[in-house]
Formats: C-alpha cells, structure tokens, sequence
C-alpha cells in the first residue's frame, strides 16, 4: 500500500512539473494535456492521458495544483528577532526561487490569465494572507510605524511582487536582475513601514533570497538521509 502511494505521488508531482515548465513557457490557452504527457513521459517512466486524468481531470485543476505548490514560505527562517525580516525573507526567497524554479514562473504567468476561468487569480489571496500574519505580528512587535494598515499594505506588496516580475520579463525577456529589482522594492517599503530605528537592522540584500533557500534545501537534503 505504501508503495502504491509512494508511485502515485511521484506520478503527481512529475505531471505538475512538466505542466509547471509548459504553462511557463506557453501560458494556458496555448497548453496542451498532450505537451504536458509527452514532457511528463521524457524521464523515461512513461505516462499516459488517462494517469494524468486521474490526477488532474481538467488544465484549470494543474493550475490549481501548481498555486498550492507555490503558496509556501519554504526556506524562511521562522521566530526571527524581527518579524520585518521574515516578511522581506519572503519576498527575497521567492524572487530566487522564480528565477531557478518553473514553478514560481508558471504561477507568476498563470495567476494574471483571465483565461483560467475561476482559476484566475487564486494564487494572490493566499499570499496576501500570508503577509498580513506577518505584518501583523511586526506592528504587535512596535516595529511599523503608525497608521501602517497591513491588510492594505499586502495587497500593494502582492501587485507590487508580481508586476516587477511581468515588467521585468517583458523588458528583457528573462528574469535575470529580479532579486535586484524585489531588493530594491522591499528597501523602499520598509522606509514606509519600519520605525527608523529598525531600518538599519533588516537585510534586504538581493542575495539573501538565494542563500536561505539553498540552505533549506540542504538541511532537507540531509534530513531525508538522516530518516533513510
């Protein structure tokens, strides 16, 4: 039985990534079921239209099983001396992320399609939540300044997240300088949010995306050795 559930998992995550790398490239109205199969099938285990459909039974339920894989705040340190640092973490991980992983750049894609139907957008609620709890937990910590609303502010970091990373890619079709770009925006919010004594004290640099999520994925790594 568990080796049953083991394939069916692999078998999951192998047809959302393939989805993942074709909605990226080609967006949802372009996608083919038979694209996603024939990239799917490429590691050589094969697949098959009805496997996937037993996973997936429609495109808009793979772009909902690639936002659900998205919305993480995986390689976030948690319980940081400042909870500012965590909300930047966040934007920081996730421009690296999008910059090496198919999935962050399906979702970005993906989530401002008004071809998704209900789909469409379904991604930046979550997200907006998530950053609310972590707004919320600086001003409970005195480091917003006064009159911050973090249910409004989200929402302005959310647009302001995902259209660098569509203005980016149009500009020079790629998304080589976005941890730059997110660098640079979360620098600029915190003069708006953060109490001027803190400023100094939060880490915005492009890099740092990059070096807690490498992290991540090493202590993972060596995790799942530890439990073999």
């Amino acid at each position: 039985m568990a080796k049953v559930q083991d394939r069916v998992i692999r078998t999951r995550g192998r047809i959302l990534r393939a989805a993942a790398e074709v909605f990226a490239a080609r967006g949802f109205a372009a996608t083919t079921v038979d694209a996603i199969i024939q990239l799917a099938a490429e590691d050589g285990e094969g697949m098959s239209t009805g496997r996937l459909y037993q996973q997936f039974p429609s495109k808009e339920s793979l772009v909902v099983g690639i936002f659900e894989a998205t919305v993480t705040t995986a390689g976030v340190p948690k319980q940081q001396t400042f909870a500012l640092q965590e909300f930047v973490d966040t934007g920081l991980v996730l421009a690296y992320r999008l910059r090496t992983e198919p999935f962050l750049r399906a979702a970005l894609r993906l989530s401002v399609d008004p071809n998704l139907g209900e789909a469409y957008g379904a991604v930046w609620p979550s997200w907006i939540q998530i950053t609310i709890s972590q707004l919320s937990a600086a001003a409970r910590k005195n480091e917003l300044l006064p009159g911050v609303e973090p249910a409004e502010f989200a929402r302005q970091v959310a647009g302001g997240w995902a259209g660098l990373g569509l203005v980016g890619h149009a500009y020079d079709k790629s998304h080589d300088r976005f941890e730059r770009d997110i660098s640079t925006m979360y620098g600029n919010l915190l003069n708006s949010l953060a109490v001027p004594a803190l400023l100094p004290k939060i880490d915005v640099a492009p890099e740092r995306g990059g070096l807690l999520y490498e992290k991540y994925l090493q202590e993972q790594e060596a995790q799942a050795g530890a439990d073999a």
